[in-house]
C-alpha cells in the first residue's frame, strides 16, 4: 500500500485553511438573537448584515479555493476563474470584518446637522 502526502500550496491553499479556520473560530464565540437570526456577539452585535455578508464571503472563498485545487489538472483556465473568486470572497471577508471592528471599537457615529453643515463649509 502506498501513501500519498497531500500538500497544499499556492494562494488557494491559503485562502481554503484561513477560511476553513475563521469558521470553526466563529463557533465557540457567545451569539444573540437579532430579528431571528443568531449574530456573535464580540463583533457583529447590533450588524447582522455584516455578520451574513462575512459568511457568504466566506463560504464563497473556501468553494472557490476548493474549485481551483480540483480544476488545475484538467482545467487550467477554470481553476484562474475560480482563483480569482477565491481571492475576490476573501478579500471581502477581511474588509468586512475590518469595516465590523471599526464599527464597533469607533462606537456609532453621532453627528448633529450643525456639526455636518459646518465641516463641510456650508
Amino acid at each position: 500500500m502506498s501513501s500519498h502526502l497531500i500538500t497544499i500550496t499556492g494562494v488557494e491553499g491559503l485562502i481554503l485553511v484561513l477560511s476553513f479556520a475563521a469558521v470553526f473560530l466563529l463557533l465557540p464565540l457567545p451569539f444573540e438573537e437579532v430579528d431571528g437570526n443568531p449574530v456573535p456577539r464580540v463583533v457583529f452585535s447590533k450588524r447582522p448584515a455584516c455578520f451574513h455578508a462575512y459568511v457568504l464571503a466566506l463560504n464563497f472563498a473556501f468553494t472557490g479555493a476548493v474549485m481551483t485545487m480540483s480544476l488545475r489538472e484538467r482545467w487550467p483556465k477554470a481553476a484562474a476563474h475560480c482563483r480569482r473568486l477565491a481571492c475576490l470572497a476573501a478579500a471581502a471577508a477581511v474588509g468586512t470584518l475590518a469595516w465590523s471592528v471599526a464599527a464597533a471599537s469607533l462606537g456609532p457615529a453621532d453627528f448633529s446637522v450643525s456639526q455636518v453643515a459646518g465641516a463641510s463649509g456650508l
